[in-house]
């Protein structure tokens, strides 16, 4: 089903894009090095670097699939959840390590500064691959929401996609990508939270849901001991660091240790609400009375309980979720 956006909500959406566009491209406009590409002048603030650090670790795989999870098992998938900031606080022990490797620009650079050439190709290569599955993933999420929302098909989708990224991200390098963040985070910081309050408040507030909601759905262990593996192991995957290449790129992206390292802290503890407020959309959602695919629940949540005007501003929200992981592991 095409759920048909109005045209005040598709100028919104359009203005979310053009805006995007402008910033990266006028933000890389100075680059002239390959170093000032990859890492910039590494001058950026804390407050920039969490940003970034943020937008590129919350991806649409987290909204759109943790949501569906909470939709689908309740409050007891908040305990893998947990992982995302244990994640975020190790990284932050490992930047006060990272940032001392002056010349770096690179996570290849520092492998072969310790390991020799031979281990910094494969690095290299190996973040080649890593980082490709994560664009094209993020490809994939869009596509998703341009044919719920439009009913433009997967590949039609995917190209409008990389054409939007491509035209600053390949150029501006991570200036443009960082400024580019800077603006996306700001739009998830009020889109997602937006629509949670706006659908948990037409189900009557949390505490009417957790009323109404069936006791399986309010479980905080899993009964299942099959269950309670997965998310134990999903746990364990996640709360160890990937050290994937725009993680290590972010820490690079400054001379000062201890501003890395406060910036993943940071970043850390903003995790914790996000999570919240996506456990309150995914138990929410067992009230609508929906025959809708629940991976596509976060965007049928959108649908049925934004206004016109924040309906655009809350798909928004979502594209810029998933553009500023895209685009910063395409840099």
């Amino acid at each position: 089903m095409v759920n048909i956006m109005t045209y005040f909500d598709s100028g919104v959406i359009a203005l979310y894009l053009v805006v995007t566009i402008a910033v990266g491209i006028f933000a890389g406009r100075d680059v002239k090095t390959m170093s000032e590409f990859a890492v910039g002048k590494k001058d950026f603030m804390t407050l920039t670097l969490v940003m970034t650090i943020f937008a590129t670790y919350v991806d649409g795989e987290m909204i759109l699939n943790d949501t569906m999870n909470f939709y689908k098992s309740g409050t007891g998938y908040l305990l893998p959840l947990l992982s995302m900031p244990i994640s975020m606080f190790i990284y932050s022990f490992l930047a006060s390590k990272v940032t001392r490797f002056k010349d770096a620009i690179s996570v290849g650079d520092i492998i072969g500064n310790l390991y020799g050439e031979k281990a910094k190709m494969f690095t290299g290569i190996s973040g080649l691959l890593i980082s490709a599955s994560f664009v094209g993933a993020q490809f994939k999420a869009l596509s998703f929401i341009f044919d719920y929302f439009y009913g433009i098909d997967n590949i039609s989708g995917i190209f409008l996609s990389s054409v939007i990224l491509i035209t600053y991200s390949a150029f501006g390098g991570v200036r443009a990508v960082t400024w580019t963040d800077t603006v996306q985070f700001f739009i998830l910081m009020c889109a997602i939270p937006i629509v949670t309050s706006v659908a948990v408040g037409k189900q009557g507030g949390v505490i009417e849901i957790f009323h109404k909601l069936p006791a399986n759905k309010l479980t905080i262990f899993p009964e299942d001991k099959i269950t309670a593996f997965k998310y134990l192991a999903y746990f364990i995957a996640v709360a160890v660091p990937l050290c994937s290449p725009p993680m290590i790129q972010r820490m690079l992206m400054t001379k000062d240790s201890e501003k890395s390292k406060n910036a993943y802290w940071i970043a850390a503890m903003i995790s914790f609400p996000i999570i919240l407020i996506e456990c309150l959309s995914g138990i929410s959602a067992n009230l609508y009375q929906t025959n809708v695919d629940p991976n596509n629940i976060f965007l049928y949540l959108i649908d049925v309980s934004m206004p016109s005007g924040l309906k655009g501003f809350a798909v928004a929200g979502i594209i810029a979720v998933i553009m500023s992981t895209a685009d910063s592991f395409m840099n």
